[in-house]
């Protein structure tokens, strides 16, 4: 079995020779690492020349160097490059857990037509070492949508395309990818895309992959103003219909669930754009009258409310009970509260 590691990566340092090195580690099958440099400053193209001269019999290092084209166009040419049976995704910060992913070799190699390996420590005892297929998968798919399905948690899957093998053929039978056209959500559209497709899926409780916040990480997209975050997310909210649509939810479900990622999608834009840079100040009046608007109905407003987390919660209600002049200055305060307990209460490796 070969498994192709995907990396991109911008402006890395030694954290990417940190990660190389656990992929060392390795050792129940030929590994092929590609990186995908998009665009790095010469300091940083030296560590890569640097990786790339390093040689192993169970290994393969391949860089490929774009310009500034994003992640997912990054990833993108990593799955058209790989030549492995499965295919994995790593960040070029973060640690793994070299002894999981023998692991996790063991299964692929043991169930040769699984089509998606997930490894995550969220996964349910009960379900962990099992193989489900179409209609249980259905319904993970749907949990990830965060429909009212009591059988999966939504983090037993998780979104990222991190801690997973997916089966090369079936992503390219399927052409499915990274949409290139988001910056935020691309990595949930992928992983919609897979479970659509997805026949046989083995979940596997463990901890496979930690991020590592040691001051080294890329900027919060909280506190960053993106022009282009009301694109990426009607991108985003259309992929979510198309989802929707093909799961086997009621009509009534169907608007439901498309209303609360409405409603979810638009409490980000307020969080995330208007309240760092408040440029389209109609457009930003017309998504808190949409919101309002939504919320008016007590059982729509309930149904939402229970699937939001509690930070969401709270900035909800500053958006359903303040006068539109009063929210901005409201979900700043929220996000200088939130930003002085992470601060406070900072921990260097989070686990998935």
């Amino acid at each position: 079995m070969l498994l192709s590691v995907i990396i991109p990566t911008f402006n890395c340092n030694e954290t990417l020779e940190r990660t190389i090195w656990d992929l060392f580690a390795i050792t129940a099958c030929k590994v092929e690492i590609i990186i995908i440099d998009d665009g790095s400053k010469k300091e940083s193209l030296e560590i890569l020349h640097k990786i790339e001269s390093i040689e192993s019999r169970n290994i393969v290092i391949k860089v490929l160097y774009n310009q500034h084209q994003g992640v997912s166009f990054s990833r993108n040419c990593g799955i058209r490059y790989s030549n492995g049976d499965y295919i994995t995704f790593v960040d070029d910060d973060d640690r793994i857990n070299s002894q999981a992913y023998n692991d996790l070799i063991y299964y692929a190699i043991k169930n040769p037509n699984l089509d998606v390996i997930s490894a995550s420590i969220n996964v349910k005892e009960k379900h962990s070492e099992k193989i489900f297929e179409q209609q249980k998968i259905n319904k993970i798919l749907l949990s990830t949508l965060h429909a009212d399905i009591d059988e999966f948690d939504s983090v037993e899957y998780p979104m990222g395309p991190y801690g997973k093998f997916f089966l090369r053929k079936m992503l390219m039978a399927n052409n499915i990818v990274f949409p290139e056209d988001m910056f935020n959500g691309e990595d949930m559209v992928f992983n919609w895309n897979v479970l659509l497709h997805c026949q046989k899926l083995l979940l596997i409780e463990e901890q496979i992959y930690t991020y590592i916040n040691d001051g080294l990480s890329k900027q919060s997209l909280m506190h960053s103003f993106f022009p282009d975050l009301n694109e990426n997310n009607k991108s985003f909210f259309n992929n979510i219909c198309k989802v929707v649509k093909t799961t086997s939810l009621s009509e009534v479900e169907n608007i439901q669930l498309t209303k609360y990622w409405k409603v979810r999608l638009t409490i980000t834009n307020i969080l995330r754009q208007y309240s760092v840079s408040l440029e389209e100040t109609s457009q930003y009046v017309a998504e808190v009258a949409l919101i309002k608007q939504i919320t008016a109905d007590f059982n729509m407003k309930k149904y939402i409310l229970e699937k939001l987390t509690i930070d969401q919660r709270v900035l909800l209600n500053i958006i359903v009970n303040s006068p539109v002049p009063l929210i901005i200055p409201q979900v700043k305060f929220v996000k200088s509260l939130k930003s002085l307990k992470k601060i406070l209460r900072r921990s260097k490796n989070v686990e998935i």
